[in-house]
């Protein structure tokens, strides 16, 4: 019979495997492309309070080539979140744009999914990493644009009639049938 483990074998077998865990996590994230970095701005510079067109116009085709409104407002160029959304919300004409953009993106994941599945057929993909991905993106871009939406919406228009009538059981019917 084999002898079981003693608690020191099983913690140092238990650090082992997690080093080796973090080592292939490691470099996985050294593979991966490194984040967008800005140009260096004077110190003396501050984010942009006031509402231009330019912003305006950078921040919609930023989100509709699907990147966040959290890494395009890490921009020292752009506007804070709050600031953005507080336009968004203010604004007929920025909250119309933002929406049309976010509807891009939908567009944008789509096709990103279209590439990744020819990356898999070409065995570049792994099968498990690739379904992780697709559905993430398939429930980003269903909200994104409802066109890509799984969920089946019904929407009922028009002016709907309803007629409740009332049978009195506790009296006896009327003579005559009228």
């Amino acid at each position: 019979m084999a002898e079981r483990p003693t608690k020191e074998e099983r913690k140092a077998a238990n650090r082992a495997e997690l080093d080796r865990l973090r080592k292939q996590v490691e470099t996985e994230l050294s593979q991966q492309s490194p984040p967008k970095q800005y140009p260096e701005m004077p110190p003396e510079y501050r984010k942009p309070t006031e509402k231009t067109e330019d912003t305006i116009a950078e921040v919609c085709a930023r989100i509709t080539q699907d990147e966040t409104l959290t890494s395009i407002c890490k921009d020292p160029r752009m506007p804070t979140a709050p600031l953005w959304l507080k336009w968004v919300q203010n604004d007929d004409d920025v909250h119309e744009r933002y929406t049309r953009a976010r509807e891009q993106s939908g567009h944008s994941i789509y096709n990103k999914i279209a590439e990744m599945e020819a990356e898999l057929r070409a065995d570049v993909l792994d099968d498990r990493k690739f379904k992780c991905l697709l559905d993430s993106m398939k429930w980003r871009a269903g909200r994104m644009h409802g066109k890509y939406n799984e969920k089946i919406i019904i929407e009922q228009r028009g002016k709907q009639e309803l007629s409740i009538i009332w049978h009195d059981d506790t009296q006896p019917p009327e003579e005559g049938g009228g």
